[in-house]
């Protein structure tokens, strides 16, 4: 009778005959366990959501075959469910009286729950021009609260996408001119903002950027650039929303650095020639040396907000001039 289940097993063969010695033979029979195919064994990521993750395998076993899910290794913790954030290695182990043992190994992965994007956001220009304010302030921020949202990250960046700066705001407002006016100059700028869970809870992670929003700053004005001297007339390239500029003049050690200063030239156009720009300076008996020139601009409407919207001074003329 033939053998079905696994094992060894020995048998003996007696050849004989009426003519013939009689020949015993030993052989050994190894029936091996069967091998488990079609069962498939995946992991997955999932955000925190408090409810728990588990995890199976797929496909069919055989009759007589189980499984058992264990963390890490075949003997670790019997695993049934994961909720808290963390990665969880998980074994499955499959048995059976007539099949090979298979070990298969799969991950979850709970992750933080991202915060909702910041929607509803308003800016709100009505307070700008208040005497009161200089001209600082009265530009306000709002938006939608974000729920389990402990604060806001505010970015603003040119509207190419490169990123100026970051500032926190506790509650869904802000005055936005309060906050960047003595930072970025006169310009157009894009304006998102990132709500952020409270410090140290896992269970969720800050938001998407928002959407952006344009933004157009009304503030200090950039510096001019390309101060030269060309021809014996100072020029240099002229400013957005510039009115006037001033120029100074700047005495030189020999090294090249500043070591005196004067200031009180103004030009309402982008070029002046040296020789007038220093007979304002007759008065002060300037000193012999190596001189350059520095510019800023400034605007005149609304004239207490004049130094409020002033440019700092540019970079020194790229070119000299000696007085004996």
């Amino acid at each position: 009778m033939g053998k079905t289940f696994p094992g060894t097993y020995k048998v003996n063969a007696v050849i004989e005959g009426a003519n013939y010695k009689t020949l015993s033979l030993t052989a050994v029979l190894f029936i091996d366990r069967a091998t488990i195919t079609g069962i498939t064994f995946k992991g997955y990521s999932a955000a925190y959501d408090a409810l728990p993750h588990g995890i199976q395998i797929d496909g069919t076993l055989p009759d007589g075959v189980s499984v058992k899910y264990t963390l890490d290794t075949e003997s670790g913790i019997i695993f049934e469910n994961a909720t808290e954030i963390g990665v969880y290695n998980v074994v499955a182990t499959i048995t059976g009286a007539y099949y090979k043992k298979l070990s298969l190994n799969a991950t979850i992965i709970i992750t933080a729950g991202r915060l909702t994007t910041v929607t509803g956001i308003v800016l709100d220009r009505s307070g700008e021009n208040n005497i009161e304010n200089g001209g600082k302030k009265g530009v306000i921020l709002s938006w939608n609260p974000v729920p389990h949202a402990v604060s806001y990250d505010v970015y603003v960046s040119h509207t190419n996408g490169t990123n100026l700066m970051k500032f926190n705001v506790t509650g869904s407002n802000c005055d936005i001119k309060d906050k960047i006016f003595t930072t970025l100059c006169r310009d157009k700028y894009n304006i998102q903002i990132m709500a952020i869970p409270v410090s140290g809870d896992q269970s969720y992670a800050p938001s998407l950027l928002s959407q952006p929003i344009l933004y157009e700053h009304t503030g200090r004005l950039y510096p001019p650039k390309n101060v030269k001297i060309t021809e014996g007339k100072l020029t240099w390239d002229k400013v957005a929303d510039a009115e006037l500029y001033e120029i100074m003049l700047c005495l030189l050690d020999n090294n090249g650095a500043i070591i005196q200063t004067w200031k009180g030239v103004r030009s309402d156009s982008n070029s002046e020639l040296v020789t007038e720009i220093l007979k304002s300076y007759d008065s002060h008996n300037l000193p012999a040396g190596t001189y350059c020139f520095q510019i800023r601009a400034a605007t005149m409407h609304n004239s207490f907000w004049v130094d409020t919207y002033m440019s700092d001074f540019s970079s020194p003329s790229t070119d000299t001039i000696i007085i004996s």
